[in-house]
């Protein structure tokens, strides 16, 4: 890439095209560590190839070629001897000259070998030889072979003066040097010259016909081949391509700049190079992009061969736009090192790349050179139906497309965009010896994850967004309600994702939008009513409870029955509640309004986004919104207004070799009218120098934390910039923002800090050549600074030659989310129904957990267990945690238990609450009781653990009273006593016999039955003919007296008990 200085002419390094190019992708160049790995291995290198060379063939060189010994030693250094002899003597005369041209050339100016396809190996080992040695005794391997995704574009041009940063479209004026112009000739030229006068005019006009008009070029036959080929580039960027008809006729080799009514910015010339085969022509990168092209070859001047010559221009001038060749070589692409007719123009890779260094052809509108703001957004117009694009990009991950229109008419917007469908290919640099890599894979389709939104009139507030979509995959918004005609809408296109951080991010992608008459169900007025949090603050924040309502419309002539509306989310989205909800029937023209209760987990300053979907039997309307969680506010902020000038504010520290390119604060040249710090660059042009302007102490970042600053900077575009740096130990240590983890979600770097040129900042990525006036450059703070105190510093870096305007920065702010802070419940604990029984299993006690407040999502409690009942076999047991549902402020536990024939008496279990950073704890502990089957309780506290004599009909006094008797007339089973019975015979004749009791009306487990019989036979007894009759109750015994008739035979009665449960 050329470097040029205000006071210094131009000096480009051409790239040349020998044979028979072929279109192909731009590749990178060998990396860095390419590079250093080729200078190692130059010395073991040249040395192995010296040793090949018989000291007599040198000597005859020498002899055969006075004063040529330097170039000489060159070849012997750079090529195998078994190569050299291979050449024909003109070959070996013409590498010769060749030597001696790259020696006297500095090494940017040594020109890009590119070979036909005839070429044999020892001639392009030869020369690629010479020339690589020539960049490795320079130290600059790299020069000039831009990088892939644009090292070199156009800085300065007669038409825009300065061109700004990359992406951004040029205007480029062309001319034709006449001929008999001074134009270099590769060093073909046998007497050593490196120039010959241009003839490519008359060459053409010979080839194909002059101009119908005298002196006007335009009207040739040829020049559409040459407009043609400008064409093309315009096409697919959004430069613009002027023809300038003067030309001063200048040196070629003096590299004036154009100059509009003088010269072209691009300046087309011919001579012989080394005629048929062979070279066709080279370029120069920007900033000079000036063509030769071989009058001589046949290939390019031949009968029938216009379409050859157009792809010529073509490629020749992808290299004057900054453009390096790419490998391997498969006749896709117009920068491949060979030529190809396969196709006419740039293709896939030629367009990816060169967005990348241009923008795409809707990146320019009038005076708007870009598309990234809403004030600058492209206008499509008034819309009515459809409008569609592709070979659109997205450069990288700071930049974004923003298109505007308006409509006449409500309409239903349904939007695409749709990720390149070109699969993935083969994609390499060209290595040193002029040979091509086999490349690696690269996959155009995954360069950026497209983010979609659509945005109201203002240019900011979000009416509908889609993120949802995979990188690579397509993504929609679709059946968007856009009611207000007369205002505009935008459409806003951004990147991200996976690569968005490594290199060849340029994602080409393509718009569809199609408008089309208003859907009959819409979705309306999302509003937020509600908020669990005080005060409200219009948002909803982590965790918080809102509630929401939106607004579906019928805009139909018929009434919408069975239809439903959906609501969903990511994750972290909790509702409460249904998430489908049936809709009323709708009359036409009506609309109704559904109301949803939901929190969103996450952190503070996360963006989570939902959707409602509307389902009818013939329709399906959708609605998307962005939620960010919290609100943002305003941390730190200075706006230098208060500063002296000539000063930095209190707290701030600056530094600098340079006295006069420190940093001060300024008014009166200010870009924003007020005060701002400026750094100017070094005034010393002999020296490099690095500028800083150190900040005080930031406190506490947290999670989503972003720097905002207002600036603008004019510097020596790749030359002299500055970077953004940060510090988390007190400015012991520094790293730059990226590099320590941050990124730019707006205005970002511009461009990289040549390697070349001593600037301290080299291989940098940084602020540099024209912001084009004030820029607001948007930074998220890296991961690993939350929680940390940090300091921030802008470092202004210069290398050795004079430089532009300089930097300024102003309105230094820094935003960090704010949420309202979710109050944790406290719980208590209860019993509200203590006592289980075996007897009756159904009833259950229960343990209630009562919450002061309604969490906004379900709360997970934990719990223990103790006490002298067995969880799983004296009750059903239990999990061991319960849950409050999200709106919910209760949750119980029931404890039901298990009727056993277990001889236990009655049991205890306490239930504890476990503590949780979910909850606070008021009331921990509760009580119930496990209830023993009443007979069972008997027996336990009559007889603990025997077990022997303890059956129902056992006896274990030995009292003649069975154990369930004792027990139904409480009776001590462990002592004799006397049953509590009294039997009479009543009236004198005996007809009757009465027996009296108490029966115990509190034990529900047993029955009491009376019986009679005539024989004792137990066959006999029944309940037939006894009269019971009840009387006072007292302390629980009623009285009872059963009666049975007698007559002459003989009759007996008993009482029996029986047990109920179990």
């Amino acid at each position: 890439m050329a470097r040029r200085h205000k006071d210094a002419p131009t000096s480009n390094a051409p790239t040349s095209d020998i044979a028979q190019i072929k279109p192909a992708v731009v590749a990178p160049s060998d990396s860095q560590a390419d590079q250093e790995n080729h200078l190692n291995e130059s010395t073991q290198a040249v040395k192995r190839t010296v040793e090949t060379w018989p000291i007599t063939v040198i000597q005859h060189l020498k002899a055969e070629h006075i004063n040529r010994d330097k170039a000489i030693d060159h070849i012997v250094r750079a090529t195998r001897f078994e190569d050299f002899a291979a050449l024909s003597i003109e070959s070996t005369e013409r590498l010769i000259r060749y030597t001696q041209n790259v020696l006297s050339q500095p090494a940017e100016k040594i020109p890009h070998l590119c070979w036909g396809h005839d070429t044999s190996d020892a001639y392009r080992r030869s020369f690629e030889g010479v020339r690589f040695l020539a960049l490795a005794d320079s130290g600059n391997t790299n020069i000039p072979q831009p990088i892939f995704q644009g090292d070199a574009r156009w800085i300065f041009t007669a038409t825009d003066g300065f061109t700004g940063s990359s992406g951004t479209p040029v205007t480029i004026t062309w001319s034709f040097v006449p001929d008999g112009t001074s134009v270099p000739d590769g060093g073909s030229d046998a007497n050593g010259d490196t120039t010959r006068a241009s003839d490519l005019i008359a060459k053409l006009n010979a080839a194909y016909g002059g101009p119908t008009t005298t002196n006007d070029l335009t009207t040739a036959p040829w020049f559409e081949m040459f407009e043609t080929s400008f064409n093309f580039w315009e096409a697919t960027t959004g430069n613009i391509y002027i023809y300038e008809p003067n030309d001063d006729a200048a040196p070629m080799l003096d590299f004036d700049r154009g100059a509009i009514g003088t010269r072209g910015d691009v300046r087309i010339g011919g001579t012989r190079i080394d005629g048929n085969g062979g070279t066709l022509a080279f370029n120069y990168f920007p900033d000079a992009g000036d063509m030769v092209i071989d009058s001589a070859d046949s290939t390019n001047l031949g009968v029938g061969q216009q379409a050859t010559l157009r792809n010529v221009i073509t490629h020749e001038h992808g290299h004057g736009l900054g453009l390096g060749h790419v490998c391997p070589i498969n006749q896709t692409k117009l920068m491949e090192p060979f030529l190809s007719t396969a196709f006419i123009g740039p293709q896939f890779d030629d367009i990816l790349t060169i967005q990348e260094l241009y923008g795409d052809p809707l990146e320019r509108q009038a005076s708007n050179k870009n598309n990234n703001t809403a004030l600058t957004a492209r206008n499509l117009g008034e819309l009515n139906t459809t409008f569609n694009a592709s070979e659109l990009s997205i450069a990288n991950a700071n930049d974004s497309d923003i298109f505007r229109f308006q409509l006449t008419q409500a309409k239903t917007l349904n939007l695409t965009v749709t990720p390149t469908n070109t699969p993935a290919y083969l994609e390499g640099s060209q290595n040193s010896n002029g040979s091509c890599s086999t490349g690696t894979l690269f996959d155009p389709q995954t360069r950026q994850d497209l983010i979609l939104r659509v945005l109201d009139a203002d240019g900011t507030t979000v009416i509908a967004s889609s993120n949802a979509a995979q990188i690579g995959d397509a993504e929609s918004i679709l059946s968007l309600a856009l009611r207000d005609t007369g205002q505009n809408y935008y459409i806003e296109v951004t990147g991200g994702g996976q690569n968005s951080g490594s290199v060849n991010n340029a994602q080409l992608y393509s718009l569809e939008i199609a408008l089309e008459e208003l859907n009959s169900i819409q979705i309306n007025d999302f509003t937020i009513t509600a908020e669990a949090c005080s005060p409200a603050n219009g948002a909803a924040d982590p965790d918080e409870l809102i509630t929401v309502q939106v607004t579906v419309e019928n805009n139909a002539t018929e009434t919408v029955e069975n239809s439903n509306i959906t609501l969903s989310g990511s994750a972290n989205l909790n509702i409460i509640g249904s998430a489908t909800q049936d809709l009323p029937s709708l009359l036409a023209n009506s609309s109704t309004t559904v109301t949803y209760q939901f929190s969103l987990s996450g952190a503070c300053g996360d963006t989570e986004t939902i959707s409602f979907q509307v389902n009818t039997d013939s329709n399906t309307a959708q609605t998307t919104h962005e939620l960010t969680l919290g609100i943002e506010e305003t941390f730190y902020t200075e706006d230098f207004n208060s500063t002296a000038l000539n000063t930095i504010p209190s707290g701030y520290s600056e530094s600098s070799a340079l006295v006069a390119a420190k940093w001060r604060t300024v008014n009166a040249t200010s870009p924003t009218g007020s005060n701002a710090v400026f750094a100017p660059g070094k005034t010393d042009s002999d020296s490099v120098n690095s500028a800083y302007l150190e900040s005080p102490t930031i406190n506490s970042i947290i999670a989503h934390t972003q720097l905002l600053f207002d600036h603008s900077y004019n510097t020596e575009e790749s030359y002299d910039g500055g970077v953004l740096e940060i510090s988390i130990d007190s400015g012991s240590s520094w790293q730059e923002w990226t590099a320590a983890g941050g990124t730019y979600t707006q205005y970002g770097y511009s461009e990289t800090i040549a390697l070349d040129v001593g600037n301290p900042l080299a291989g940098q990525s940084a602020w540099t050549g024209d912001s084009g006036g004030l820029v607001t450059t948007i930074a998220q703070f890296p991961p690993n600074t939350e929680g940390q105190n940090v300091q921030l510093r802008w470092h202004m870096s210069n290398d050795q030659q004079l430089q532009s305007a300089g930097w300024f920065i102003d309105n230094i702010r820094i935003i960090r989310p704010a949420c309202c802070v979710i109050t944790i419940p406290t719980l208590n604990l209860t019993a509200i129904d203590s006592i289980a029984s075996e007897q009756d299993p159904a009833d259950a006690a229960q343990f209630v957990i009562t919450a002061d407040s309604t969490p906004t999502s379900s709360l997970s409690i934990s719990y223990t267990l103790a006490g002298t009942a067995t969880s799983g076999s004296d009750f059903v047991a239990l999990a061991g945690s319960a849950t409050i549902n999200a709106g919910e402020s209760i949750a119980t536990i029931p404890v039901t238990a298990i009727t056993d024939a277990n001889v236990e008496g009655d049991e205890t279990l306490t239930l504890t609450l476990s503590p949780s950073v979910n909850y606070g704890i008021n009331i921990a502990s509760a009580d119930i009781t496990i209830k023993d089957l009443p007979f069972d309780a008997f027996r336990f506290e009559n007889f603990g653990t025997e077990s022997l004599n303890i059956a129902d009909d056992a006896d274990f006094d030995f009292d003649g009273v069975p154990n369930l008797i004792e027990y139904a007339f409480g009776l001590d089973p462990t002592n004799q006593d006397t049953p509590p019975f009294s039997l009479s015979v009543q009236q004198s004749e005996g007809t009757s016999l009465v027996l009296t009791y108490d029966e115990d009306t509190t034990l529900d487990d047993i029955e009491y039955i009376v019986e009679t019989s005539p024989s004792l036979s137990p066959a006999s007894w029944t309940i037939v003919g006894v009269t019971i009759n009840s009387g006072i109750i007292t302390d629980g015994l009623e009285a009872k007296t059963a009666s049975v008739e007698i007559s002459d035979q003989a009759r007996f009665i008993r009482i029996r008990i029986n047990r109920t449960a179990p």
